[in-house]
């Protein structure tokens, strides 16, 4: 396997516990073990961290807590972690038992270097079964939330209603607590544009920065400064986050990760998630993600593309409307056609001069307004000005 497995073997004889860990390390360059003497003394290392650990390897027979009672209290905490029982004692019922509360797998202790190289294979296989289905599970959780954000992006028609529904989607999608996108403004303090999720009056307390500085370093800061994405899995062990540690503190955020918002060249700023869970964002949510941040950043593209459109045709009507004010109140007869001689548009005292009516105009070239021996003259300046301007 490419990866680490790290396993917490528990036992309440500590010579063979560590006898055991030395065969596993020895059998696996990837193992690394750690040994706990008692259940209730592995249970509490647990719950300091139940990730850390890939698979927890027990005893059964031991003083105040057993190896049963130790798999029933971790599965209280995380219903699939790895748990093999390496046992001594061996019976039916308390295979059976064992199978019941959940364990993965069940072992007897033997001699021998080939017992401990069975267990490493028990170990391999369980750990690569529950990664793959974790796997398996977070990718269909994330492509979930993405389609849940692309159906926002279909619906949303302006900037300010994609920020809206992006931040909404992805914060009530668990593990998420909080989603906001934000961008420098000039004096490079990040501000937000919109939010959503819980503990938003974190964003209240904090400063965060886009520039070079303490407060520039954490992820949203890298993200907009770099143009990649960036992450802290464990936002507690962090020292980009002592800046904010005391407002950290105080909201259950333990992972974060900062997507730039960009496309064709143009950057509309950083969305930040962030997670209850801690080391979540791992390589292929972060893909996942990043994809999806690309998505968002074009249509923000487009919405501002749209806004700014059709701002120029109402700029556009509103000069025509004035134009056309000042066409109608000229008192000389006055019009206007393209470059084919189409009539375009012609006053009132234009159409009183000529004496035909608006829908006959419409229909004559603006050269039959002008005598036959002045027409080819006329022609030739229309021309030169369309030519040269």
């Amino acid at each position: 396997m490419n990866e680490g497995i790290a396993v917490l073997l528990v036992d309440d004889e500590p010579r063979v516990a560590e006898l055991a860990a030395t065969h596993l390390e020895r059998l696996r360059d990837g193992f690394d073990v750690t040994v706990i003497e008692g259940g209730e003394a592995a249970l509490a290392r647990f719950e300091r961290d139940p990730t850390a650990f890939d698979c927890i390897v027990s005893d059964y027979t031991m003083p105040v807590m057993n190896g049963l009672e130790l798999l029933a209290a971790v599965r209280e905490l995380d219903a699939d972690r790895p748990f093999v029982l390496f046992t001594g004692k061996g019976s039916e019922e308390i295979a059976s038992e064992a199978v019941s509360a959940g364990v993965t797998d069940y072992l007897q202790k033997g001699t021998g270097t080939e017992r401990y190289e069975l267990l490493a294979n028990r170990i391999e296989n369980a750990v690569e079964a529950h990664r793959a289905e974790r796997r398996a599970g977070e990718l269909a959780r994330i492509n979930g939330v993405i389609t849940d954000v692309q159906r926002e992006l279909v619906r949303a028609s302006t900037r300010e209603a994609i920020e809206e529904g992006v931040c909404t989607c992805l914060a009530r999608s668990d593990p998420y607590t909080l989603a906001w996108i934000g961008e420098p403004d000039d004096g490079d303090r990040i501000v937000t544009r919109e939010r959503a999720g819980t503990g938003t009056a974190y964003l209240d307390e904090v400063a965060v920065r886009a520039d070079d500085t303490s407060r520039g370093h954490g992820p949203a800061g890298q993200a907009l400064r770099s143009g990649e994405v960036r992450a802290t899995r464990n936002i507690a062990e962090d020292e980009v986050f002592e800046p904010w540690s005391a407002t950290v503190e105080q909201y259950e955020h333990e992972s974060i990760v900062a997507l730039p918002l960009s496309y064709d060249g143009d950057d509309y700023g950083v969305l930040v998630v962030y997670s209850s869970r801690r080391y979540a964002f791992g390589e292929e949510e972060r893909t996942a993600l990043t994809e999806l941040a690309g998505t968002v950043g074009q249509a923000i593209h487009a919405a501002e593309t749209r806004a700014e459109l059709e701002r120029r045709e109402r700029d556009l009507r509103e000069e025509r409307g004035v134009a056309e004010g000042v066409f109608d109140a000229m008192p000389d007869a006055i019009y206007a056609f393209d470059a084919d001689g189409q009539m375009l548009r012609w006053n009132d005292a234009f159409a009183a001069t000529v004496g035909y009516d608006d829908e006959t105009i419409a229909g004559m070239s603006a050269l039959e307004f002008v005598s036959e021996t002045d027409r080819d003259l006329i022609a030739d300046r229309i021309a030169a000005i369309v030519e040269h301007g």
